[in-house]
């Protein structure tokens, strides 16, 4: 299998997928045995005597030979890696299944066995394979497989609607869907146009995997990026250590050092103003068996709230500045703020730069103006996008790129809400002067959408999803056509006033399947009624009886 994953396509893919193939070929192997075993004679005779010759006893000793040599190896990497036991399971299954199937062929001559024989056959197989996936079946119940964490909490009460991004595995993509959080990355069969975009936000959005998209943000300015803006990201996740965007300022300083234990904390009280981020100064190495301990900084503003940030210590901390994020661009620029250090571990103790009271010397961040704002720190940290464009806008003015690269270039480069770029020509006019609209009602049931709307010229309603085959669109109650919008975008031209835009996921081949499926389960039940009645038939009539009038 390992050897196999080398190959083109399964390069890119994880080692379950051989796992599922093997069991397929497995499952063929099982249907070929049965029919050999089910048409073939006795083993004796001619046959006998040409399964006794010498080429085939010679394949099957190579045969043999290979499988104890590939037993043996298997078993010697299992013994170097300490799972000698887990795997000699699998190997002692996998020989009984095998003595049980050549027992029953050998003595399948046997008229109560050689009834039985498929369903011997058939049971082992069903038994193998079932022991074979067993480690990768699903046995946790939802709530532990898929745990809900505070962040998921504060996505799935802010995010509804909206589109997010997440650097890396901060987030894991694949997994959102259980919580009703839409992603802008995943592990789906991207739209070419879609991949486009993520590849401008990211160029290597896809080294990893074709199926699977990622983005990473260690280059802040992406965090910012007009694609983002436009695809209608408004949360971006990151880990709690990653590299805070602003501007530095200094909170307090001080030449001394002081130790912080568990369960103490080291208190200072700043000028009070918004901060997304506060830095400490390790004077010594930091060590802990805690692999969960964490850093807690705490900002009490003047109005007595607590804003809280975290940051993961995994066991160690070298000498030197960290940054430890929190949600705190709310604090007002007057007056005065106390910050508390405190370290939530197990054991260790901090060696921080302090003053000679034992204030701790601090520096803080501040927004720096690139449209992001620090909305939660604990698990992840998450900002919100302030120049993200709504999922659903109006544009009253389209512009015609039929170069894709250019279009997105233009993409990259940023442009007005107002104006949509189209892939080519259509006939629907809009007006000289820019128009307004006022969306009053989005109902989004996945797989179909409700928007009603009022605008004041014609123009376009854009919708911040992925330009797929099997979508329609209707605008009061008449079809309309879907238009690439903003290069991967779905585009649908509405009038002047009050429209009404529905649009639906109706897959060309579904009435076509459908109804070949009735044809076929018709069909299906005919030709059983009619065996059925030719038997019946046939049982009158006393066709195949085995008597005889003398």
């Amino acid at each position: 299998m390992a050897l196999a994953q080398n190959f083109p396509v399964f390069d890119t893919n994880f080692v379950g997928r051989m796992r599922s193939i093997w069991l397929l070929l497995l499952a063929m192997l099982v249907g070929l045995g049965l029919e050999a075993l089910r048409s073939g004679g006795e083993l004796g005779g001619d046959l006998f005597d040409k399964y006794r010759s010498r080429w085939h006893l010679a394949g099957l000793i190579v045969a043999v030979a290979v499988a104890l040599g590939g037993v043996v190896h298997v078993l010697r990497l299992a013994s170097r890696e300490g799972r000698l036991s887990e795997v000699g399971q699998s190997v002692a299954v996998a020989g009984i299944a095998a003595v049980i199937i050549i027992g029953a062929v050998l003595f399948r001559h046997r008229s109560s066995l050689n009834q039985f024989l498929p369903v011997v056959v058939a049971g082992v197989a069903a038994v193998e394979i079932l022991l074979f996936v067993g480690p990768f079946w699903p046995s946790e119940v939802p709530e532990r497989h898929y745990p809900t964490t505070p962040a998921h909490e504060f996505l799935a009460s802010q995010a509804s609607g909206d589109r997010i991004a997440a650097h890396d595995l901060a987030l894991y993509s694949g997994t959102t869907t259980h919580y009703g959080i839409r992603t802008v990355t995943g592990h789906v069969f991207h739209q070419p146009t879609w991949r486009d975009l993520l590849v401008a936000i990211d160029p290597e959005a896809f080294d990893r995997s074709y199926t699977f998209s990622f983005l990473e943000f260690l280059d802040v300015n992406r965090l910012s990026s007009p694609v983002l803006d436009r695809m209608s990201v408004r949360w971006l996740v990151t880990q709690v250590d990653f590299p805070l965007p602003g501007t530095p300022f200094a909170l307090s300083s001080g030449d001394s050092s002081r130790e912080l234990k568990p369960d103490n904390h080291l208190d200072v009280v700043v000028a009070s103003r918004p901060m997304r981020g506060v830095e400490i100064l390790l004077v010594e190495d930091f060590f802990t068996s805690d692999l969960a301990g964490r850093l807690r900084v705490e900002v009490v503003g003047a109005d007595g709230v607590v804003r809280t940030g975290r940051r993961h210590v995994r066991g160690f901390l070298p000498a030197g500045s960290h940054w430890i994020p929190v949600a705190a661009e709310d604090l007002p620029s007057s007056g005065e703020a106390l910050i508390r250090i405190r370290l939530d571990a197990e054991d260790g103790a901090l060696n921080l730069k302090t003053d000679q009271l034992g204030a701790p010397v601090l520096n803080g961040m501040e927004s720096g103006g690139r449209g992001l704002r620090l909305a939660y720190a604990d698990d992840v940290a998450i900002w919100e996008n302030l120049d993200a464009l709504d999922r659903v806008r109006f544009a009253p003015e389209g512009v015609v790129i039929r170069d894709g690269q250019e279009r997105v270039e233009m993409l990259q480069a940023g442009l007005p809400s107002e104006l949509m770029l189209l892939s080519e020509q259509s006939d629907h006019l809009t007006s000289s002067v820019a128009a307004k609209a006022v969306i009053h009602n989005f109902d989004d049931q996945l797989d179909h959408l409700n928007i009603s709307l009022t605008t004041t010229g014609p123009g376009w309603l854009v919708v911040a999803d992925a330009m797929q085959d099997g979508w329609i669109a209707s605008v009061n109650g008449v079809d309309q056509p879907l238009v690439a919008a903003d290069h991967a975008l779905v585009g649908v031209p509405v009038p002047e006033g009050s429209s009404t835009v529905k649009l639906q996921y109706r897959p060309s081949g579904l009435r076509a399947g459908a109804f070949i499926s009735v044809l076929s389960l018709a069909l299906m039940f005919s030709l059983v009624w009619r065996s059925r009645r030719t038997q019946r038939g046939n049982y009158g009539s006393g066709v195949g009886s085995s008597s005889i009038v003398v």
